[in-house]
């Protein structure tokens, strides 16, 4: 499981079986608590998966600009990143559903794509594999601490209903495969299910 010492540890066990716990501690008022989930291992089966990351920019004026001719940039691909598609769209007036109109300028998307392992967090409730795989999913954010689905409901501090994550890959056939079926667990029709024999979920189509 997580390390075994701690000095800011958020809950007794942040972090699912097969995964490292790490921590930054704010000792300063101004400073905030940083915890990740970092998985050990990728689960035999698993293959290299497209990861893509957007870039989108927002339109370069507001309402009471003229932007007439000026494109907003989107961000570049970073190191070991192919671009994708590239995209400029026309933009319209802010609150508006009048559609483009050329004083507002236009705007562009880039999508960058990096073939990597992937392990990655499924929401709970999960069906189905998805059929592209983005690069926040396998972020730190992605496993939250604290927040993997162990059967038991999450709660915020003001008693909101919180989601849960699952680890999961990807095999060669599209389909899912809990990353520890046994151990973490592993989503049967939507629903947290640990040990058993595990159906894959299917790929999305």
């Amino acid at each position: 499981m997580g390390s075994s010492s701690s000095t800011c540890k958020p809950c007794s066990n942040p972090c699912p079986a097969g995964f490292t716990y790490s921590e930054s501690c704010g000792w300063w008022w101004w400073q905030a608590d940083e915890h990740t989930c970092t998985p050990n291992s990728t689960p035999a089966g698993a293959e290299i998966q497209s990861i893509l990351e957007i870039h989108y920019t927002g339109c370069p004026c507001s309402t009471l600009g003229n932007c007439e001719g000026t494109v907003k940039r989107a961000g570049k691909c970073a190191p070991g990143q192919t671009e994708l598609s590239l995209e400029e769209d026309c933009c319209g007036a802010p609150f508006s559903s009048a559609g483009c109109q050329d004083r507002y300028g236009s705007h562009e998307t880039r999508t960058c794509v990096k073939d990597e392992v992937a392990v990655f967090a499924l929401q709970d409730g999960a069906r189905t594999c998805p059929d592209q795989f983005f690069k926040e999913w396998g972020s730190p954010e992605a496993f939250s601490v604290c927040r993997w689905c162990d059967g038991e409901v999450k709660v915020d501090e003001n008693g909101a209903f919180l989601p849960c994550w699952l680890p999961y890959a990807a095999n060669s056939d599209g389909d899912c495969l809990a990353y520890d079926s046994d151990n973490i667990g592993w989503y049967n029709n939507g629903q947290f299910t640990r040990g058993g024999a595990e159906n894959l979920l299917p790929k999305f189509n």
